[in-house]
């Protein structure tokens, strides 16, 4: 049971997206926050990502002060590399 909580970012993401349609947009914002927390503790720096590209689209954070931190932890050898290029010219 224990495993299920290494999903628990993109599950909250995921419900974030389910406020966010429904105009909740509060509980949208708590959500994504508590993803991005669950992501941080997990060391889930993808699952982190995600969840912060979320929070920026959702107008709740500056996309260079809250994605720049996470992209700088991720090498040069990533597997999303198309994705994470867009990602850096912020």
């Amino acid at each position: 049971i224990n495993g299920d909580r290494i999903h628990a970012p993109d599950v909250l993401r995921v419900q974030a997206a389910i406020a966010t349609a429904l105009g909740n947009a509060a509980a949208a914002r708590t959500l994504l926050n508590r993803a991005l927390t669950s992501a941080r503790v997990q060391g889930a720096t993808s699952w982190e990502l995600k969840a912060a590209c979320d929070f920026v689209d959702a107008g709740y954070g500056d996309a260079a002060l809250t994605l720049r931190p996470i992209l700088s932890r991720y090498g040069a050898s990533d597997s999303d590399g198309l994705w994470l290029r867009a990602q850096r010219s912020l």
